[in-house]
């Protein structure tokens, strides 16, 4: 979970490093470069929602890895307990 947080930083900050240079350079370029700048923002976001969906389903796979775990776990116990049973 720490390691997701960290490339959703990482990523935030390449974001906003990207966004501070084209508001920068807005002023200098011309009519084809911003359409260009606009394509890429478009682009960015677009990568940036596929990121969270993306944290979403792994999110939902650590959840079910949690509960195979648990099942796993009750198992075990349950299979401790019947070699018990039988020695009796």
């Amino acid at each position: 979970m720490k390691s997701q947080f960290t490339i959703k930083t990482f990523l935030s900050i390449i974001l906003f490093l990207f966004m501070l240079f084209a508001a920068i350079g807005t002023s200098t370029m011309d009519g084809s470069l911003r359409h260009r700048k606009d394509e890429l923002e478009d682009r960015i976001h677009r990568l940036w929602i596929e990121i969270e969906c993306i944290e979403m389903k792994i999110s939902e796979m650590e959840q079910k890895l949690a509960n195979l775990r648990q099942e796993y776990d009750g198992l075990q116990k349950e299979s401790e307990i019947k070699p018990e049973e039988k020695e009796e």
